[in-house]
């Protein structure tokens, strides 16, 4: 009951009954009383038949707001530890990280559970319309399934997604990407690799920090192309190599990768003769160029004056080049 209504019925009925009691029973006075030391003064009887009442709608008016303070500071509670939940939940979503403190029992437990769990969406179709994180849903929803957004506002893991799904439709917004702030490394280096496919070498430049080895293949494919090529030096080659680590493979792999652009063979092969010059992993991906290039006496001498037993597989595939067996598959032999 609310309290307003109560004491105003509680006072209407008082007054109902004193006026009832003078009106109809008697408009007689109590003489003054002494009770436990207490001076009762003189006063109508009306008045004193409603004292008791009186005293227990004070006492019952006191009950009712001292549990009514306690339930408005527990729904208080409540109602901001709902209000975290949500937003923990907001946060989750957006993948953002959650360490919220709850004081009531009814949100704590569900709540340290949601600082350590991470949501996921598999569909909107089932969220309410009228559903507090209905808009964020759809976009997720969205996101995950490759759209792009014109405008996404719901945080910086959204609007990285968004542009996860831009680059994988639009190499040219690789650019874009480069010139924002906040976003994941990993976004950052692909955002390159794509770069390094279309745009030009002082574009190519002025971000190589996020240079990679599939960049730098990129790049290699496309030196002196006639379309979509670029023109580079031996020296800005070596800039590019010079803050990669090559292994084995990664050579021989970049000499194939090559192979398939259309940089001058003197150029191929000064390139792979100084590599191999300052590492031993190299000198695979310098044979396979030479032989790449039909240089087979070349690549033949280099392999007798290494006399190392790893390369007998290349050896293999140079005496049987030179017995004319046109049909071999080089790759076959550089594994």
């Amino acid at each position: 009951m609310h309290i307003r209504r109560y004491s105003f019925f509680t006072t209407l009925f008082l007054l109902v009954l004193g006026w009832a009691f003078y009106a109809f029973i008697t408009q007689e006075n109590i003489s003054e009383l002494n009770m436990l030391g207490v001076t009762i003064p003189e006063m109508p009887i009306a008045i004193a038949s409603i004292v008791p009442a009186l005293i227990l709608f004070v006492l019952t008016l006191g009950h009712m707001i001292f549990y009514g303070f306690v339930e408005y500071v527990s729904n208080r509670a409540k109602n901001l530890d709902f209000k975290k939940l949500e937003n923990a939940v907001e946060l989750n979503l957006k993948n953002k990280s959650v360490n919220t403190q709850y004081t009531t029992s009814q949100f704590k437990d569900i709540g340290e559970i949601l600082n350590i769990a991470k949501l996921s969406i598999d569909s909107s179709s089932d969220i309410s319309e009228k559903s507090k994180f209905k808009n964020l849903i759809d976009t997720i929803t969205a996101l995950q399934n490759g759209e792009v957004l014109e405008k996404v506002d719901n945080g910086l893991y959204l609007k990285e997604m968004n542009r996860w799904n831009e680059l994988k439709k639009n190499s040219y917004s690789a650019e874009e990407i480069l010139m924002e702030k906040g976003y994941s490394d990993e976004l950052y280096v692909e955002a390159f690799n794509h770069l390094c496919q279309v745009n030009t070498l002082s574009t190519i430049e002025r971000y190589e920090k996020w240079m990679s080895m599939e960049a730098f293949f990129h790049i290699l494919e496309r030196v002196d192309k006639e379309d979509n090529g670029i023109a580079l030096s031996l020296e800005t080659l070596f800039k590019f190599s010079g803050s990669l680590t090559f292994s084995k493979e990664n050579y021989t792999k970049m000499a194939k990768r090559i192979r398939k652009g259309n940089m001058s063979p003197d150029m191929r092969i000064e390139f792979f003769k100084t590599l191999s010059e300052n590492s031993e992993d190299a000198f695979e991906g310098y044979i396979y160029t030479l032989l790449n290039l039909e240089m087979v006496n070349e690549a033949e001498e280099l392999i007798a004056d290494s006399q190392s037993q790893d390369l007998n597989h290349i050896q293999a595939y140079v005496t049987l080049k030179k017995n004319n067996f046109s049909v071999l598959d080089m790759d076959f032999f550089f594994k």
